[in-house]
């Protein structure tokens, strides 16, 4: 009986001092981390699984091996002209993360911009076709969003799309290098200034 008024005792002890702790402060908000405000920076260069969604598995496959080759010449080319870019290959098994996969490494390279390369496998009125997107986005906070200790609303601005629509025939497959692909996509994407942020 004794030990029983003990621990009972002691329960009420420790009910008091959790009633008598004061609340921990909230925590500040979070600022707005300079990376995302300068006008220069470096880019996620975004590509593998990015783009059509197939139900044969293996047609699927080979486009995002043809994705992923294409992104590999692009920042090859990217680095040797001194454009900061943080390559980022999307696994097929994570084609539907695309987006959590690229603010995250954003975030952990204090990039601002995404550079992405996203491929489409489609038809339409005239014929078939596959096209690789090229777009330049930088991240921004959204102009009335205030910072949170969970952290930052941000929103996208795009600064750069190019389409290259090819039809899809075996003479396109047979002509298609990603090399000179990788090429003519940086001479591009130079020629418009779009890359000027990234040196």
């Amino acid at each position: 009986m004794r030990s029983l008024r003990f621990a009972s005792g002691f329960a009420t002890l420790a009910a008091l001092a959790a009633c008598s702790t004061p609340p921990a402060p909230p925590a500040p908000p979070a600022a707005i981390p300079a990376y995302l405000q300068a006008n220069t920076g470096c880019a996620i260069l975004a590509g593998g699984a990015v783009g059509s969604q197939f139900t044969d598995r293996q047609v699927e496959a080979t486009w995002n091996k043809i994705n992923t080759a294409v992104t590999n010449e692009l920042h090859d080319r990217l680095v040797a002209n001194k454009y900061r870019t943080v390559k980022l290959i999307v696994p097929g098994e994570r084609a539907l993360e695309v987006h959590k996969l690229v603010f995250e490494s954003a975030a952990a390279n204090r990039c601002s911009r995404v550079l992405q390369v996203a491929h489409k496998v489609d038809e339409d009125t005239k014929g078939k076709y596959f096209l690789f997107d090229v777009s330049l986005y930088r991240a921004v906070p959204k102009p009335d969003a205030k910072p949170t200790p969970a952290g930052l609303s941000i929103t996208t601005a795009g600064e750069y799309q190019r389409a290259y629509r090819y039809p899809r025939t075996e003479e396109s497959f047979r002509n298609f290098y990603t090399g000179d692909f990788a090429e003519k996509v940086l001479a591009d994407l130079t020629a418009s200034g779009a890359l000027a942020p990234l040196r």
